[in-house]
């Protein structure tokens, strides 16, 4: 394997384990916004006490969806460019979660 089709492919993994990372994180922001409001319904606070920290949390959503747009527009950029400098047709693997391919064994 090329040092050019390693370096795609190590491309690709970050690439993909961001875009990972960032879903766990809308997801956990999800939860915690749940939660928040839950504890406010089951402590029957008025609907004002919390509400700027559910505020910020919703705040905090919207920057880790566009956080992950931008990873999916990064993941495309590069996509295309290594499609027309890599010395071998290059195809995105399929996404396999947080787990690397063995560089070493490729060789």
């Amino acid at each position: 394997m090329t040092a050019n089709r390693k370096t795609a492919l190590r491309i690709s993994n970050r690439i993909h384990g961001i875009e990972d990372r960032l879903d766990a994180l809308l997801a956990e922001a999800g939860e915690l916004m749940a939660e928040m409001t839950h504890y406010r319904i089951d402590t029957d606070m008025d609907a004002n006490v919390g509400q700027r920290a559910i505020a910020r949390v919703a705040d905090l959503q919207g920057k880790v969806v566009e956080a992950r747009m931008k990873a999916i527009g990064a993941h495309s950029d590069m996509k295309k460019i290594i499609e027309e400098t890599a010395d071998i047709p290059f195809d995105c693997p399929e996404k396999t979660g947080f787990k690397k391919p063995d560089l070493k064994l490729a060789s």
